[in-house]
């Protein structure tokens, strides 16, 4: 499972992908969606002027794009796309830092993103997140196989946390939620992420019932949807 990046104006939702082509489409409730409001539209200049502007571009990169994983992946054309409109998106501004701004940016470099939390050490001070705290209090009880555990902390020394299935997901919630119960107010990026995560896993336990690692039994921090 990974994520890629789309862009939904009005009720028009684009991608680009290894398809290699743009089709306008409604937004389907079978994804799995980070949705983030960049900016508004007015309908009557949507009807007279982008909507033109917005066919226009795709026609074009229809016809002259080829993907590609580094340099022109679904991140890319969203960027193109937001330029063409004039749009800023302040999640993509260097300044703004956050949770979700990194893992876009993780995300254009690479062309997909796994399920890796960017980490900031102000969110690993509020949550005292550790070496330590992650193999006795968050994984422990989960019994993770030790090349997953050592791949989980590894990706720790290097600032995010990386989930291999639903149970992790849980588990390290719940922990965090204990130790700052007011995660969810105080770092609302990180927790938007988390939740995109869980509801990625219940798509899949969905799809694939009894695969390994579903969510730990009743203490979904999320709930079922």
């Amino acid at each position: 499972l990974c994520f890629h990046s789309g862009l939904v104006i009005g009720p028009y939702y684009f991608e680009w992908n290894a398809s290699e082509l743009v089709i306008p489409r409604n937004p389907s409730s079978r994804l799995g969606f980070i949705s983030l409001e960049i900016d508004r539209i007015n309908l009557k200049d949507f009807k007279d002027n982008i909507r033109e502007k917005i066919a226009n571009f795709m026609v074009n990169w229809n016809a002259t794009r080829q993907y590609a994983n580094v340099g022109n992946n679904c991140q890319n054309f969203v960027e193109h796309l937001l330029s063409l409109l004039d749009i800023q998106c302040p999640y993509l501004n260097d300044k703004h830092g956050g949770a979700i701004g990194r893992y876009l940016h993780s995300l254009k470099k690479k062309g997909m993103s796994h399920f890796k939390l960017p980490l900031s050490q102000e969110f690993k001070d509020a949550t005292r997140l550790s070496v330590d705290a992650l193999k006795e209090d968050v994984f422990q009880p989960l019994r993770l196989p030790n090349d997953i555990l050592e791949h989980t902390l590894l990706e720790f020394k290097k600032d995010q946390m990386y989930f291999s299935d639903h149970s992790t997901v849980d588990s390290f919630c719940n922990y965090i939620l204990e130790v700052c119960p007011s995660v969810e107010m105080k770092f609302v990026e990180e927790w938007q992420l988390l939740k995109a995560f869980d509801r990625a896993f219940w798509m899949r336990q969905a799809a694939l019932p009894g695969k390994q690692g579903d969510p730990l039994q009743d203490q979904c921090p999320f709930g079922n949807p």
